[in-house]
């Protein structure tokens, strides 16, 4: 009786107590170092649940040489239980201790109101080293136009006026976003800090963030980028890219380069039919975007058959874009209002 009334309350603060330990670390994207009080405190409510129903140990159940050593000494007996009291006691005391702390900073950080952008400088730094007004996008436009380089969707105009370099910003924080731990967050202020910890990345490490990253697929560099890149180097001679594709995805201003003019190819690859219907530079941007996920087929295809209902779900079912690239839209644009954010608190008066 007395296990039912002490043991199993800790049992079931433990692995209640785990659910909000776990959402604390996610929320507070403290990685790793939040799994272990979790694992510690699963483990723990195991046992402790373990314990409360399993039988009661019977003297008959004792060897009879322990039952005799036990009984010579009873002062010896509760020197050697004293450890176990004070180890049990101090983990009760741990645990009430996690449990309690998880819940008010739970309670605490939902009840004040998130900030629309978290104030950390490196968060600030990566905005300006990607987007910023001599950042590398920034960098890679002006490059594209001082070597003229035209639009092959449209040689009256630049690549450099076709796609903008928020845009190909965008790209590299979107890359480098995981899209599990984005689905998972409900609040929009939750997806802006797994933004702004990958903006921090590039403003910590600078030219060497994400530089030799690769995927399983073969996806490498921040760009994320495939060997589409070889058919970019003879398609986009004049941009100058590097051309082996992993030197050229290592170097940080030729990989601007080679998401820029990716990007004007996925829209000079849109069907006559297509470029027709995209009335605006908002949709050029946004079938770039997803472009650049999915490819450009299935992006002609939808616009050409379904307009401007061409991401809808229910008005676009035989022709619309997979899920993937529905959230990979999602998040760029998320990117893009970080950006302006960001842009708004660089020139206030703008």
């Amino acid at each position: 009786m007395l296990k039912l009334k002490v043991i199993l309350p800790v049992a079931i603060i433990c692995i209640v107590g785990a659910a909000i330990v776990t959402h604390t670390a996610r929320d507070l994207n403290i990685g790793i170092f939040g799994l272990l009080p979790i694992f510690y405190l699963i483990v723990v409510g195991t046992i402790g649940a373990v314990m409360s129903f399993a039988p009661d140990a019977q003297p008959g159940d004792a060897q009879p040489d322990v039952l005799m050593s036990i009984e010579e000494d009873g002062l010896d007996t509760e020197r050697r239980r004293w450890p176990i009291r004070f180890a049990i006691r101090w983990n009760v005391f741990l645990v009430y201790l996690m449990v309690i702390s998880a819940a008010i900073i739970w309670t605490c950080g939902t009840a004040r109101a998130a900030p629309a952008m978290p104030e950390t400088t490196a968060c600030h730094l990566g905005y300006h080293y990607l987007a910023g007004p001599d950042g590398l996008a920034w960098q890679a436009n002006q490059s594209l136009r001082t070597n003229q380089v035209r639009s092959r969707g449209d040689p009256t105009r630049l690549v450099a006026d076709v796609v903008l370099p928020e845009a190909v910003a965008s790209t590299f924080v979107v890359e480098q976003l995981s899209p599990d731990y984005f689905e998972a967050e409900t609040a929009e202020s939750g997806k802006i800090r797994l933004i702004c910890a990958v903006l921090a990345e590039y403003g910590r490490l600078g030219n060497a963030a994400y530089r030799t990253k690769q995927s399983s697929r073969g996806y490498y560099g921040r760009a994320q980028m495939g060997f589409i890149y070889n058919d970019l180097v003879s398609e986009y001679s004049e941009a100058s890219l590097i051309v082996n594709r992993i030197d050229g995805l290592r170097d940080p201003l030729n990989s601007a380069l080679a998401v820029t003019v990716h990007g004007d190819a996925v829209l000079a690859s849109l069907s006559r039919a297509a470029r027709g219907k995209m009335k605006t530079d908002e949709w050029r941007n946004r079938a770039m975007m997803v472009g650049y996920k999915l490819g450009y087929a299935p992006v002609s295809l939808a616009i050409e058959k379904c307009g401007a209902d061409w991401r809808s779900e229910t008005k676009c079912v035989n022709y619309r874009i997979n899920a993937s690239a529905r959230q990979y839209l999602e998040m760029s644009l998320l990117v893009r209002k970080v950006f302006e954010i960001e842009t708004a608190r660089v020139h206030p008066d703008s």
